[in-house]
């Protein structure tokens, strides 16, 4: 019974919770970036056979691009519109993981301050918790549960939470239950009123969201309009001959790839919600 308790504490520890790559480089900050991107995403790969994945999409496109047009510079220019959308792709899907993350942390803070209020430890209650989460945050929490249950500090057990996820209501409920430790007080009060700030926070959200949902409409509509030009008249073969065996027509057609790429980072970065 020892063992197989032993056995699942280090499953949870070594298999669901990987520890992301560490460092001051700017190629470890890269890869820890892109580490709790394509995790946050809950895709079945690493961060490198994500990468492997993009790369491998994008030569196999531009691949089939070159066997069935000849062209070069066409087969060039699928290939980072491949590579670009799958990379897209992910960090879109990272962040609706994210806000359903953001959608449960008042319940799951509710649910903390209940276990809490009936007596349960700080470990039993992160476990009991778990009800409300799944995906990589739920195994994060099981392991520091198990990190509370192996003797480490709430401290030590608690610190990689922050940092792996950008929310500042876990953040506030992380740190309430580190000063409770050092100073005392009401943790359950304290944690209910997280509750309240949390579920403000989330509905002033919603409502940013809301009414900016035509304005990122729009910007989505631009995003989509010029590759949908160019792949009607490449499929009505109007232009497009000239445009791929001109040296000017190629230079416009690199250039236009690149401010389409441009104008679509852009964008994704004035449509970020920071509340």
């Amino acid at each position: 019974m020892i063992h197989t308790a032993a056995a699942n504490t280090a499953q949870h520890i070594a298999g669901e919770a990987v520890s992301p790559p560490g460092g001051d480089g700017w190629q470890n900050r890269f890869d820890r970036w892109l580490y709790f991107q394509v995790r946050g995403s809950e895709l079945p790969f690493s961060a490198g056979g994500a990468m492997l994945v993009v790369v491998g999409a994008s030569w196999l496109s531009g691949g089939l691009c070159f066997v069935m047009y000849e062209n070069e510079l066409a087969s060039a220019v699928v290939a980072v519109l491949t590579a670009a959308m799958a990379t897209i792709g992910c960090f879109a899907l990272a962040s609706f993981r994210r806000q359903q993350l953001l959608a449960r942390l008042p319940q799951w803070i509710e649910m903390l301050a209940r276990s809490l209020s009936v007596g349960q430890s700080l470990p039993q209650a992160l476990r009991t918790s778990l009800a409300k989460l799944s995906g990589p945050f739920a195994a994060d929490i099981r392991r520091s549960a198990d990190l509370l249950d192996l003797g480490l500090p709430v401290e030590e057990a608690l610190r990689d939470l922050g940092t792996r996820y950008c929310s500042l209501e876990l953040q506030m409920t992380l740190s309430a239950l580190v000063m409770h430790l050092q100073t005392g007080g009401d943790l359950v009060a304290a944690l209910r009123r997280l509750t309240t700030v949390a579920q403000q926070r989330l509905d002033y959200r919603q409502q940013v969201r809301a009414a900016s949902s035509t304005a990122r409409f729009a910007a989505i509509c631009l995003a989509i309009a010029p590759p949908a030009i160019f792949a009607y008249y490449w499929y009505t073969n109007q232009f497009v001959a000239t445009l791929l065996t001109d040296p000017s027509g190629q230079f416009a057609l690199g250039l236009a790839v690149a401010l389409e790429l441009t104008g679509i980072i852009w964008l994704i970065y004035l449509s970020r919600t920071e509340v």
